[in-house]
């Protein structure tokens, strides 16, 4: 009885051996995205149908490098008839403001489906010299990842005495994706359509004035403004590519204090609501730099249009979340003729706050 349970125990040991032998090629990062230690393991689970897909975990938008004009998205099947199992391609790290793969599936060869959308940028002549995952722009092992081998069962040729089997051939591996494969975008050469919300605090001061030259019966002396006052402003905006964009905001504060010439005092709600154009450049991964143009409806006394523009930077503390700075300036407005002949003089308004991506 000793004999048959020693055994049995030896049985179970092998088997364990066994198994933890076929998975040791076999790597999971945190994810739940799995590597394989060759590119055969990874080749033969994708034929298999048992490999597990790479799942992008992060959102970042296409970047342009030196030599490329534009973008377009596709998915990895759109690549070249190579790519129509999917690719295993060698994980890679951080490189040049893009990441790569977790560190636990570095040097690891990863299956990505062949319906994984990519971004195929090309140079200015539309040819296509780069792919990556378009989720979160991360880098393949190379230009464009490393196709699945396509196992392609030849029809066999009559038998013969002297004719041996056709064997089974493999479809030439490409390092590079086919121009014309690639799936047309929506918008050609657009970085990313995107919605942004945001919001900023800080001071505004202007230039109101009056000249004097009011209707008698509307009198008021000449004002000027003497105060700088706590402001803010909350906004929304349309990135229309890497270049333009839109908003349209509010913006609001403490009452502001005029002061007039024979010293009498007088109180006005002042806020403004604007749409602008915002042209704007990534001077870094996480550093964009812009400037604005547009009108704004401002509320002072009475109702009144001026044209504004702007500067401001966001700096990117994650993928959707960025630190904003806003500078504003209202081009001076002529005298109003029919009311009290108040001048809207200048305004600036400086702030920071905050802005969410939405995508």
């Amino acid at each position: 009885m000793k004999i048959k349970q020693l055994f049995s125990v030896v049985a179970m040991l092998v088997t364990s051996l066994v198994s933890v032998h076929a998975h040791a090629g076999v790597h999971y990062d945190k994810h739940g995205n799995v590597g394989y230690d060759t590119a055969a393991e990874c080749d033969a689970a994708v034929q298999a149908g048992t490999a597990k897909f790479y799942q992008s975990f992060t959102h970042k938008s296409p970047l342009l490098r030196k030599g490329e004009k534009s973008v377009q998205e596709a998915t990895i099947k759109d690549l070249g008839d190579q790519y129509k199992a999917g690719a295993c391609d060698l994980g890679v790290g951080h490189k040049l403001g893009r990441d790569g793969v977790s560190k636990k599936l570095q040097g690891k060869f990863i299956p990505f489906s062949p319906d994984m959308p990519v971004n195929v940028y090309l140079d200015g002549k539309g040819n296509a010299v780069r792919v990556s995952m378009q989720q979160c722009d991360n880098w393949f092992s190379g230009n464009a990842p490393r196709p699945v081998e396509v196992l392609v069962a030849k029809t066999p040729a009559p038998m013969e005495p002297t004719i041996t089997p056709t064997e089974v051939a493999t479809t030439p591996v490409a390092t590079t994706p086919s121009t014309s494969a690639a799936a047309p975008a929506i918008f050609a050469g657009v970085a990313g359509l995107g919605a942004y919300a945001f919001g900023t605090i800080g001071a505004h001061s202007e230039e109101m004035h009056s000249n004097g030259r009011q209707p008698s019966f509307y009198s008021r002396g000449i004002f000027k403004d003497t105060s700088t006052t706590a402001a803010g402003q909350v906004g929304v905006g349309l990135q229309l590519n890497k270049w333009l964009g839109g908003e349209v905001y509010v913006q609001g504060g403490q009452e502001k204090k005029y002061i007039s010439k024979e010293g009498n005092k007088q109180d006005l709600n002042r806020y403004e609501a604007g749409t602008r154009l915002v042209l704007g450049h990534n001077v870094t991964d996480k550093l964009r730099v812009f400037g604005k143009a547009g009108v704004a409806a401002v509320h002072q006394d009475d109702h009144h249009p001026q044209f504004t523009v702007g500067a401001g930077a966001v700096y990117q503390l994650t993928d959707k979340l960025g630190i904003r700075w806003d500078y504003d300036h209202a081009v001076k407005r002529s005298d109003h003729v029919y009311y009290d002949n108040m001048g809207f003089g200048k305004s600036h308004y400086t702030g920071l706050g905050l802005q969410y991506k939405f995508k």
